[in-house]
């Protein structure tokens, strides 16, 4: 007998002990939904890349009292994470976590990296950041916000990319509006006031180097990074071939086509507008009808809940053409903190049927709303769409980031020049379409992923839908009218990061309430909000009346309250007494309830692994036994 016990508490120890062990080791397993604590495999190949060892600083005021315990947990999980890029870049990346006390030299470490000091509700202050150094590069996350927690690990793998870019990245737009101005200071005729860049475009050269590549080029510089092509209409066969094969190569492109476009309007006049419907759209249909992806230019999306407010006369209306999208794709770092982008008369666009490309919407219609032809834009009005605007409850989408293998458009190889054709001297020859020299280094189609941004606006870009220029004593300023320049921006830094940035999705959070708790929360709140409704519209109802009877002695001198309305206070007061008694038993069975759920929960947690020890003992000792039987 007593043998038997030395070897369960053996059993006992040793099962102790690999739990200790366990604790020590460098793995671990990740049991929750989104698997928030494991890295992506975009993450782990950009840790591949490292050449260089980077240095991570951790900074969080650990030490500092009555830190909200969210920001606790939050600050665990952020150094959960980083300790798991340590782990996974093989001896690249070094990671010091720091509690920058106050009035110490840590404190002015992290002030003097730009890791802010956030006040907290108790009146103390915490820094909670990152210092990303490499060589003599940094990059700063000046404080680590819980509202971006399903970004976490895309914010981090960002500052780690960025810091070892040593150049901006070159940005090519390839535009047919005016987005770039053309004039040469000091050209400008007297009176005329100076072009200047759209907005968007000052904006983006903070980020990128930009590059001008005119709509009647022929080829793309080598050295761009990332093109931009806005508004394309009537392209060369060649510069289509040079856009074709640059997405081709696994370079991303960001592309705003339009069925509409306002600015355009304004420029060709109403009466060119009459002959032509199809003078202000633009698309790519030669390259799109290859790479898998549909759009027609012959409509545009009207939406009933997104409908924007306009000015009509005197007067303003809801305008289904123009849209105030205030619902964002969160699991993408472009979308994920927006709250209003501004679309006019955009267009919709899709994966064709059967196609292996992924789309991840970035903006969508919502599910009231549907596709009108756009000849109503031209020769009808506000009411003419909302008439003939039938929604179908279908989400269109307006704006996605579009990844897969596409075939080239030019199968057969670079495209020959106007000049050559016209020098043949039969211009009918077969062998003038075949490729020529050049072409031999053609793609047919992508060498890895190829990746596109496409939204179905361009108006979206345009200063006088996007922000206002105030002029302040002689000083210029910009008061952003929506987030249009914030999407932009975000989708063209989001491309400018490498393909492994780019596969990169949000994830959940830490914060997992469980379901029962949370309905039965649900269902309490809605039976206490009915019975506070109750109590405040006889609440209301006893108010009317002695304001009326006071208004009505008022006129004759003096205040005297009737029986009736002295009994219906007395009724109120006695039903208040009572329906407050019945909100306090909905609360305390609402207490009772969750506490219970809470303490079996706990026991759950504290006697399962007991139990599978004790199963597991008696699993052994019994055969143990029916073998000393036998």
């Amino acid at each position: 007998m007593k043998s038997k016990w030395v070897a369960f508490f053996l059993l006992l120890i040793g099962l102790t002990l690999i739990t200790v062990i366990g604790n020590f080791m460098p793995g671990q397993l990740d049991f929750t939904e989104d698997n928030i604590y494991t890295l992506s495999d975009g993450s782990r190949s950009l840790l591949e890349q490292i050449e260089e060892p980077i240095t991570l600083e951790f900074y969080f005021s650990r030490s500092v009292e009555d830190v909200p315990k969210y920001l606790k947990d939050f600050a665990t999980r952020v150094e959960t994470l980083l300790q798991q890029y340590e782990n996974a870049a093989g001896g690249k990346i070094e990671l010091s976590v720091i509690d920058p006390k106050q009035d110490t030299e840590e404190e002015e470490a992290a002030i003097r990296s730009g890791i802010t000091n956030q006040l907290i509700s108790s009146g103390g202050s915490v820094f909670f950041g990152l210092l990303v150094i490499h060589a003599d590069q940094e990059e700063t996350i000046a404080f680590f916000d819980p509202a971006r927690e399903s970004l976490l690990e895309y914010d981090i793998s960002r500052k780690i990319h960025h810091v070892q870019q040593y150049e901006l990245p070159k940005l090519g737009v390839v535009s047919g509006l005016p987005v770039i101005s053309q004039l040469v200071p000091g050209m400008m005729p007297p009176g005329q006031q100076m072009p200047q860049d759209w907005v968007f475009i000052e904006e983006l050269r903070t980020s990128f180097e930009i590059q001008q590549i005119e709509t009647s080029a022929d080829r793309i510089p080598d050295d761009i990074d990332l093109l931009a092509i806005i508004h394309p209409q009537n392209l060369s066969d060649l510069l289509l071939y040079a856009i074709d094969q640059f997405v081709l190569s696994s370079r991303p492109a960001f592309i705003a086509i339009d069925p509409s476009s306002d600015i355009q309007k304004s420029q060709v006049g109403q009466q060119a507008m009459m002959r032509g419907i199809n003078l202000t759209s633009s698309d790519l249909s030669e390259l799109f009808d290859s790479w898998g992806i549909e759009f027609d230019p012959l409509f545009f999306v009207g939406d009933l809940k997104y409908a924007a407010t306009v000015a009509a006369g005197a007067s303003q209306i809801r305008y289904p053409a123009w849209l105030l999208i205030d619902s964002f794709n969160s699991d993408t770092p472009a979308t994920a903190q927006l709250n209003s982008v501004l679309l006019v008369e955009t267009g919709s666009f899709r994966i064709v049927e059967g196609s292996d490309n992924e789309l991840t919407p970035l903006l969508t219609s919502s599910n009231q709303s549907g596709s009108l032809t756009k000849s109503i834009l031209t020769f009808g009005g506000p009411d003419e769409v909302f008439r003939q605007l039938k929604p179908t409850g279908i989400r269109h989408t307006l704006a996605g980031i579009v990844r897969g293998n596409f075939k080239s458009a030019f199968p057969e190889g670079k495209p020959k020049k106007d000049e050559e054709i016209e020098s043949a001297e039969e211009r009918d020859n077969p062998s003038l379409m075949l490729p020529d020299e050049d072409s031999e280094t053609s793609f047919k189609e992508s060498e890895l992923t190829s990746t596109v941004a496409i939204i179905a606006d361009t108006d979206f870009l345009a200063d006088q839908y996007s922000v206002r220029r105030l002029n302040f004593f002689g000083l210029s300023a910009l008061r952003p009218l929506n987030d249009n320049l914030n999407f932009v921006t975000n989708v063209l830094e989001l491309l400018s990061g490498s393909e492994d940035l780019i596969s990169l999705r949000g994830k959940g959070t830490a914060i997992r309430p469980f379901t029962v708790v949370r309905n039965l929360e649900i269902k309490a709140q809605m039976s206490y909000q009915d019975k506070y409704e109750s109590i405040q519209n006889e609440l209301n109802e006893i108010q009317d009346q002695l304001r009326n009877l006071q208004n009505d002695q008022a006129e004759r001198g003096k205040l005297v309250a009737t029986q009736e309305v002295r009994n219906a206070i007395v009724r109120y007061r006695k039903e208040e007494a009572d329906k407050r008694a019945a909100l306090r038993q909905i609360r305390k069975r609402l207490r009772e309830k969750i506490e219970s759920l809470d303490r079996r929960l706990a026991l759950f947690n504290l006697l399962t692994v007991p139990v599978l020890i004790c199963i597991f003992g008696l699993n052994f000792f019994g055969k143990r036994n029916k073998r000393q039987k036998n």
